[in-house]
């Protein structure tokens, strides 16, 4: 069932209006694309030509989803705080804290005339003319009877979501830093408060975040397209979480964050409001990234900067609400066999971005580029060639740093060799880029989807990023992969696609890893393969 919302709806509880689309798919891949596309009939009179004069951009679309299942999450200790009875005023519970904002003006020019209350920028320095002067060759920093410093930055104030009055009581979330914590009051409004502002009522206790079952999402229309030709009109929406690409960032310099503290950072320098949660169950990873002036949906799912890839996570999006879940291997949740409930196997094996050796380049003390006495690090496979990368590591000899402890050290050049040494293995052990990349997409029916197993429904909800086990005999193609990405028919509530990548503990015979990299099997005859071996 779809049913159509008022744009910004993020109460669902009650039904909205029903729609009666002939098609309607939901397409998710892990960490990326989230939406629907749906067509309706285009009616001029009758009872369904309501339906697309109610289509609107912005309006949101409720739509099923596959089953998936967020787990109870560990917020670590929480205390309990109050404003003052006796508190002279008011405190502020802020949504997005204020920041230091760098101000330029023009450059300053040799040879210009300028008048007194003029201001210009030279190097790093801003200056203000005090007296009025024609043309002259001398810059600002070494005229001082003509320029005067004045501020780089102004203070920009942050938002304040409402105001605690004296006696209102509030849970401590989480530190944020020596000024501000992170902290909610009885309604649920979370936002940063003052810490000399208010006092610790009780002992710390431990808090959880309820886990919760998602069966349905909230889409944003973005495009409609009425085709009078066809008598159909299309609907493109995008997913709820999508409005974090229009939240930017206002100084967000994050060094030896814990994800969680990460997370109450981002949402801190949120220019805008954010009526969602942002929760991770992730601890021990430190996190040093400057994410400022940034998208605040950039800096969480950009595939390659972004902090679900930093922390290697799988991310759940429920409503406006994010979470970033450590990305456990579990048991398969399900298998699909050849001749049972596997139909069909489109399997593809891509060496194009085959990494072998890397050539790992930081900063000696003059700035200019140091390189491993060894000059590179190279796979422990046996590959039958070699694929070269450099890889810029952010480092230098004689920089200064500070430790999670608050202490200083100075990089030593042995500091900065172990340093490219260790990113130039992560590639490796982390990112697997030595490895060719494997990706079955699987047509499969849910046995519980037939008459004949319809007793085991229950048994076979497969969510985004469960573990499926796949057998298929005559490729002799046994692997244990994650499902990343689909296609699900909100109508029926089945999958019309699932796509599986991280593949683990993968074996096969007739058409192997190193069959493609050597030329043996090329893409079409493969598919030649495919399709006598599969009868299509």
């Amino acid at each position: 069932m779809i049913e159509l919302y008022p744009a910004n709806q993020t109460d669902f509880s009650r039904h909205g209006i029903t729609l009666h689309p002939s098609e309607s798919k939901v397409t998710w891949q892990a960490s990326g694309r989230y939406d629907l596309d749906m067509t309706l009939l285009l009616m001029e009179s009758g009872p369904l030509a309501i339906e697309s004069a109610l289509l609107e951009y912005g309006r949101t679309l409720y739509a099923s989803v596959p089953p998936q299942h967020i787990p109870d999450i560990d917020m670590g200790e929480i205390s309990y705080w109050k404003v003052p009875d006796d508190a002279s005023a008011n405190v502020p519970l802020y949504k997005s804290l204020g920041h230091n904002e760098r101000i330029t003006y023009s450059s300053w020019s040799a040879g210009r005339s300028y008048s007194a209350g003029d201001k210009v920028t030279y190097g790093s320095q801003n200056y203000q003319c005090t007296l009025s002067h024609g043309g002259v060759s001398t810059p600002p920093p070494q005229d001082s009877g003509k320029w005067k410093t004045i501020s780089n930055y102004r203070y920009v104030s942050g938002t304040v979501l409402k105001q605690l009055s004296p006696g209102t009581m509030i849970t401590k979330i989480s530190d944020f830093n020596a000024t501000y914590m992170r902290a909610a009051d009885v309604t649920g409004a979370s936002g940063f408060v003052q810490i000399d502002k208010v006092v610790q009522v009780g002992e710390e206790q431990q808090y959880t975040i309820p886990g919760r079952d998602i069966k349905a999402q909230p889409f944003r229309i973005e495009e409609i397209r009425k085709r009078s030709a066809n008598g159909i009109i299309s609907v493109h929406a995008v997913h709820d979480s999508y409005l974090l690409n229009g939240k930017l960032l206002g100084e967000c310099n994050l060094v030896a964050a814990t994800p969680q503290t990460a997370l109450a950072f981002i949402e801190g320098a949120m220019m805008e409001t954010w009526d969602g949660l942002l929760v991770t169950n992730i601890s021990s990873i430190p996190i040093t990234q400057d994410f400022s002036w940034k998208m605040a949906g950039d800096v969480l799912m950009n595939p390659k900067t972004g902090l679900v890839k930093l922390l290697n996570a799988k991310i759940i999006r429920d409503g406006r609400d994010v979470f970033i879940l450590a990305n456990d291997e579990e048991s398969p949740v399900y298998q699909v066999t050849y001749g049972v409930n596997l139909s069909g196997v489109d399997w593809k094996g891509s060496v194009d971005k085959l990494i072998t050796r890397v050539y790992p380049r930081a900063k000696a003390a003059d700035n200019t580029p140091l390189l491993l006495p060894e000059m590179y690090i190279e796979t422990a496979l046996e590959i039958p060639w070699t694929c070269d990368e450099r890889l810029d590591v952010d480092a230098k000899v004689g920089e200064k740093e500070v430790q999670t402890d608050g202490t200083e050290i100075t990089l030593t050049e042995a500091d900065v060799y172990q340093r490219m040494r260790d990113a130039s293995n992560a590639r490796f052990t982390a990112d697997k880029c030595d490895r060719p990349v494997v990706t079955l997409d699987l047509d499969y029916v849910r046995m519980g989807d037939s008459e004949e197993y319809a007793q085991y429904k229950g048994m076979e909800i497969v969510g985004p990023y469960d573990w499926v086990r796949a057998l298929h005999g005559p490729l002799d193609i046994s692997a244990v992969m994650q499902l990343v990405g689909y296609v699900w028919d909100s109508l029926l509530e089945i999958f019309d696609k699932g796509s599986f990548g991280d593949v683990r503990r993968y074996t096969g015979r007739n058409v192997t890893d190193w069959d493609l990299k050597s030329g043996a099997v090329t893409a079409r005859s493969l598919s030649e393969v495919l399709k006598k071996q599969l009868g299509v």
